[in-house]
């Protein structure tokens, strides 16, 4: 498999959609104390602004960026996955 690596990580909410509650990003002209404290909580990302109060999950990073939206960690579509052979399930407590 080439191709970027798919990793886990936190995937937060961008801060301009619905689940940031702080409000759109002040103007740092205006008032740059208050453009101080939202910008410590909505750092920059590759898509644009997050907002870290606003966590959506454990995501595929990859697979979000692509997508540009959050893919679950157990939706990545790249990951392996092993499933017992057969049907059986397997169980760490069995003696062999």
């Amino acid at each position: 498999m080439s191709g970027p690596k798919h990793e886990r990580g936190p995937f937060y909410w961008s801060a301009d959609s619905e689940y940031c509650k702080h409000g759109t990003e002040p103007d740092w002209n205006a008032n740059g104390d208050t453009w101080d404290l939202w910008s410590d909580r909505h750092p920059a990302s590759d898509d644009g602004r997050i907002c870290l109060d606003a966590f959506a999950g454990e995501a595929c990073l990859t697979c979000s960026s692509e997508e540009v939206d959050m893919i679950p960690w157990d939706d990545c579509r790249i990951r392996v996955r092993i499933r017992p052979k057969g049907g059986m399930v397997p169980n760490p407590d069995t003696d062999h």
